[in-house]
C-alpha cells in the first residue's frame, strides 16, 4: 500500500508537471487577427483622411487612410487591442505571459502624388495608453512596394536603430506605388495600447504629406521561459519531501 501511495505521489507531483513542462516548448497560441478599438491621433491634414479610415480593412483603394503632415511636429496614431479576443480561452494561461505582435503598415497608394509612403516611423505601446514606452528591439522588420499597374514587388531595405526608428529605403514616389511594412515585437501579456509615431521634418521629395492606408495588427502568445523554471523547480521540491519522508 505504500508503494501504491509513494507511486501515486510520484506521478502527481513530479511526472505530471514535467508532461507539462515538456508540452509546453515550442508551443505558441495564434490569436489571429485583432480589431482596433478607441483610435486616435494627432490629428489629419485632410479631413475625409481621418485617424479611423487606416482601419477599415481597405488596404488596396487610392485615398483611403489615414492622411499626415509632419513638416511642423511628429505626428501619431494609437489603437487599443484585445489580445485575446479571438481565443479568451489563453488568457487565463499564465504560462503564456509575453505577447508577439505583428503590425502590418501599408501606405503611399493615392491619386495625389503630394501623398508619399512610410519609410520612416516608430512604434510604442502601452498597458492603458497613459504612458507610453518605445520599441527598440525588434523580432523582424521587412518593407516591400507593389506597384498595381503592373503588380510587380520590390523589397526595400528595412533597419531600425537604438531609438526604436524604423528606417525603409525611400520607396519610388508614385501614385500607383504602395509600401508594405511588416513589423514584429515581443512585450509582456499587459499591453493594450500600440501607437505608431511619424517624426518631426521627416519628408520625402520635399513632400511631408503622408498616408496611412491601413494598419492591421495580429498577435501570438509566447511560453514564458520563467514558466519552465517554475514547473521545474515544483518537480524537484516535490522529489524532496518525497525523499525526506522515505529516510523517516
Amino acid at each position: 500500500m505504500k508503494l501504491i501511495t509513494k507511486a501515486q505521489s510520484i506521478f502527481s507531483l513530479i511526472i505530471l508537471p514535467l508532461i507539462s513542462l515538456s508540452s509546453l516548448f515550442g508551443q505558441t497560441i495564434d490569436l489571429g487577427t485583432l480589431s482596433a478599438s478607441n483610435i486616435e491621433s494627432s490629428g489629419s491634414v485632410n479631413l475625409e483622411l481621418p485617424a479611423e479610415s487606416a482601419f477599415n480593412i481597405i488596404d488596396r483603394f487610392p485615398n483611403d487612410g489615414w492622411s499626415v503632415d509632419t513638416e511642423i511636429e511628429s505626428q501619431f496614431i494609437q489603437w487599443e487591442i484585445n489580445p485575446f479576443e479571438n481565443t479568451p480561452e489563453a488568457d487565463l494561461s499564465s504560462a503564456l505571459d509575453t505577447l508577439q505582435f505583428t503590425v502590418d503598415i501599408s501606405s503611399g497608394l493615392a491619386n495625389n502624388l503630394a501623398y508619399n509612403e512610410l519609410s520612416r516611423f516608430s512604434i510604442q505601446v502601452s498597458d492603458n495608453g497613459d504612458s507610453f514606452t518605445t520599441i527598440s528591439n525588434f523580432d523582424a522588420v521587412s518593407a516591400s512596394t507593389i506597384n498595381y499597374v503592373d503588380f510587380s514587388t520590390t523589397q526595400l531595405d528595412t533597419t531600425s536603430d537604438a531609438s526604436g526608428l524604423i528606417s525603409t529605403t525611400d520607396a519610388f514616389n508614385d501614385a500607383m506605388n504602395q509600401a508594405i511594412h511588416s513589423i514584429t515585437f515581443s512585450v509582456s501579456n499587459d499591453v493594450r495600447v500600440l501607437r505608431l509615431i511619424v517624426p518631426e521634418g521627416y519628408s520625402v521629395d520635399n513632400s511631408f504629406l503622408f498616408l496611412v492606408n491601413e494598419i492591421t495588427t495580429s498577435a501570438i502568445a509566447v511560453p514564458e521561459p520563467s514558466s519552465y523554471a517554475l514547473l521545474l523547480g515544483a518537480s524537484l521540491l516535490a522529489l524532496t519531501i518525497i525523499r525526506k519522508r522515505d529516510l523517516q
